[in-house]
């Protein structure tokens, strides 16, 4: 899924499975960084709960468009 910020940065936000569990990845777009946990940049962040993805892309700013 795609989704936005008020500053007009995109993302990806999906759902894998990686060794048998399910995990969600948020994904920066065009060449953008996103903070990770120790707050460097990184093109994608990896979690493994869904509310914790949810709360970062909200704390954030992102949502889908449409």
């Amino acid at each position: 899924m795609k989704m936005f910020n008020e500053a007009g940065q995109a993302v990806y936000f999906n759902r894998i499975m990686k060794n048998g569990k399910e995990q969600f990845v948020v994904k920066a777009l065009s060449g953008q960084h996103i903070m990770g946990r120790d707050r460097q940049k990184h093109s994608s962040r990896t979690f493994t709960e869904l509310h914790q993805a949810e709360a970062f892309l909200r704390r954030a700013g992102y949502k889908c468009k449409g």
